[in-house]
């Protein structure tokens, strides 16, 4: 498979001219595979807000930016930091603090365009580090089998679903769906999913066990929540006010999900107008689940999936082709 992930790149500087020149450099070229932030100062940075952080300040700024990298030092970010001399020697009596977080890069002495290359050196290298830990990632989510897998779509959905559940085994972990459709049209959707699959498709009523092998449909007025009753994990009926202009809403569905967190779940968001499940993936994303967006090229309308990769919920961007493979790959028959 090949994925793109929805990383991504915060460049900071106090000087507005090259803050503005990267900016444009960075969306001109990189927009596709990243999401990109700008900012006068890191400060202004909350430590979510970015997975690597190119740092362009002279001595004096470098002093306001020493909480954000005790912060940095406890997680999984990266800071590339663009030094002249005096800034690299302020530099080196905090470097300690984060010396295994924090890549120090020489900035040219002589015009703009040369630190523009600089950048762009700095930028492919993130890029080809990244793509190369893609696959070991993937790998380690196939082999821990999720346990519960929740999908979320509105326009052009029940034709994406349809193309995922139909090549689905027999032994599947639960899946949960939250589809935007007519009331009146869902129960002969849930037919249709029953004759594509040996799975138990179930339209929810009320409650719901959450079991393997079990595809839970949202009730078309209800939202669809998850919670723990009596030791078990259940879907049920939340209450009928519109969220993001839906009910149910997928990030409803979503936000529940995202508090069941002793159990290893998967979001993924597919095609569709609108926001709805954007916020409720990034809430999976921080709880420890897989979040999952379908691509632009696959999706007859890249809505949700585009608010939720702008977001930075999601941790790949993947064709419905390759959604297909990697629900296959959490069979519980392998």
């Amino acid at each position: 498979m090949n994925f793109s992930y929805s990383e991504t790149i915060a460049f900071t500087s106090s000087n507005p001219i090259v803050r503005n020149s990267i900016l444009d450099f960075l969306e001109q070229y990189w927009l596709g595979d990243f999401r990109i932030v700008s900012s006068i100062s890191s400060k202004r940075l909350d430590i979510f807000d970015f997975d690597y952080l190119l740092l362009d300040v002279n001595e004096d700024f470098l002093k306001s930016e020493y909480d954000l990298l005790k912060q940095i030092n406890k997680t999984n970010r990266m800071v590339y930091v663009f030094v002249d001399e005096r800034t690299e020697n302020a530099l080196k009596k905090i470097i300690t603090l984060v010396d295994d977080k924090v890549m120090i890069v020489k900035k040219p002495e002589a015009s703009k365009s040369k630190f523009v290359s600089e950048i762009t050196e700095t930028v492919e290298k993130i890029a080809t580090s990244f793509k190369k830990n893609l696959n070991t990632d993937l790998s380690r989510v196939k082999m821990t089998h999720p346990e519960i897998v929740a999908i979320g779509a509105s326009t052009g959905g029940p034709e994406a679903i349809n193309t995922l559940i139909r090549s689905l085994p027999d032994k599947m972990p639960a899946i949960l769906i939250v589809l935007h459709m007519q009331t009146n049209l869902l129960s002969a959707f849930c037919n249709r999913l029953q004759s594509l699959t040996k799975l138990k498709v179930v339209e929810l009523r009320s409650i719901s066990e959450i079991k393997e092998n079990r595809i839970i449909v949202a009730s078309g007025d209800h939202h669809m929540l998850i919670n723990k009753k009596n030791g078990k994990v259940v879907a049920q009926f939340g209450d009928q006010i519109k969220e993001n202009n839906h009910c149910p809403s997928v990030d409803s569905l979503f936000n529940s999900l995202s508090k069941i967190v002793d159990y290893r779940r998967v979001g993924i968001i597919l095609t569709g107008m609108g926001i709805d499940g954007a916020y409720g993936l990034l809430n999976l994303k921080k709880s420890g689940a897989l979040t999952i967006a379908q691509d632009r090229k696959s999706a007859a309308i890249y809505g949700m999936p585009k608010a939720a990769v702008e977001l930075n919920a999601a941790q790949y961007v993947l064709s419905l082709e390759e959604i297909k493979d990697l629900l296959n790959s959490f069979s519980r028959s392998k």
